[in-house]
């Protein structure tokens, strides 16, 4: 394998292996945030957890203050639990969304950009091999007239001593003919070195045009390995989103944005998330978008059930790219010693 081939070898598996870390690092951030709402949630089903009436009054308030306004807002056109999915990542998802269309269009114009790049250089690979044959043409002129001249000069220099001819006599020709043969071996050398400098040119411009093309296919390939990124994530960690859910981000987003700004809605919930970090929930913030959760024990085994079914996806995904990553590096060792 040549040191160019072995270099983009090992650059497109760098670019891979950064692509499955990611990855990994994604499905272990979200096992994370999963164990710690699964270990919150147990804590309420600990006999030694008093603050548990506390909790179940307070989420109880929260959920009611959000439900005057929430109902109000929507108008019915959709659930709360519809919407607390939803609203719980929204700015997460909007970042995604926005990422995935950013990205799609810079891949559009990249793929256009590669077609004319690709064409450009086929065309110069065109001009440069009858540039090479231009300058081969020139070069065979200048070695086959060089090579009559020597002879012309061979010959009549023979045929003065031959002939006891003395040169003084035909001075003035010879001079004359020496003169146009040097005018035009110059003139041929010339033409021949132009060609040789226009070939370098053309040669110039095509290691040009490829590196072009290869920062465009490297650009290409980082935009790819982003949106495997994205497209991933929200079918594989954001699919207990329901497509009927969907439907309803941007109507939920309107929704959110007018919510915020409840001062009782934030009141209550404040009150609520103290309570939960007093008590050392690991992540008492979460909970703000699943209050029926903390007081309501069927809804308390739905979510668990979810939480774990989400486990489990992310569980499968995180061994499938440490695999995916364990394969690159073999690979790279194998190469390596070969």
């Amino acid at each position: 394998m040549n040191t160019k081939r072995r270099l983009s070898d090992d650059l497109s598996n760098d670019s891979e292996i950064l692509s499955e870390k990611r990855f990994v690092k994604l499905y272990k951030e979200e096992l994370e945030n999963i164990d710690k709402q699964i270990h919150d949630l147990k804590k309420l089903d600990q006999k030694d957890f008093d603050v548990k009436p506390e909790v179940e009054d307070k989420a109880r308030l929260y959920y009611r203050t959000f439900a005057r306004e929430f109902y109000d807002v929507c108008e019915g056109r959709v659930s709360d639990e519809e919407f607390f999915d939803l609203w719980e990542r929204e700015e997460e998802l909007k970042a995604g969304l926005n990422s995935i269309n950013s990205l799609e269009g810079e891949q559009k114009q990249l793929e256009k950009e590669l077609v004319h790049a690709n064409e450009d250089e086929t065309m110069m690979n065109g001009k440069i091999k009858a540039a090479q044959k231009k300058r081969r043409n020139k070069k065979a002129l200048f070695i086959s007239f060089l090579c009559m001249a020597a002879a012309v000069c061979g010959v009549s220099a023979g045929y003065l001593y031959h002939f006891e001819m003395n040169a003084k006599d035909y001075l003035w020709q010879l001079s004359a003919g020496a003169v146009i043969i040097l005018l035009l071996l110059v003139i041929l050398f010339q033409s021949q070195r132009k060609a040789g400098d226009q070939l370098k040119l053309l040669e110039m411009m095509v290691t040009h045009k490829s590196h072009t093309g290869k920062r465009l296919e490297d650009d290409k390939r980082e935009i790819g390995n982003d949106l495997k990124f994205y497209y991933e994530k929200f079918e594989k960690v954001f699919s207990y989103i329901s497509p009927e859910q969907w439907k309803l981000f941007d109507f939920c987003g309107k929704v959110s944005a007018r919510l915020r700004f409840s001062d009782a809605i934030l009141e209550t919930s404040n009150d609520l998330e103290r309570l939960l970090e007093k008590n050392q929930w690991d992540n008492p913030g979460i909970w703000m978008y699943h209050p029926k959760v903390l007081y309501d024990l069927i809804k308390r085994k739905d979510y668990l059930n979810t939480l774990n079914d989400r486990k489990d996806i992310c569980n499968q995904e995180l061994i499938r790219h440490e695999q995916i990553l364990e394969g690159i590096g073999e690979q790279a060792d194998s190469e390596t010693i070969e």
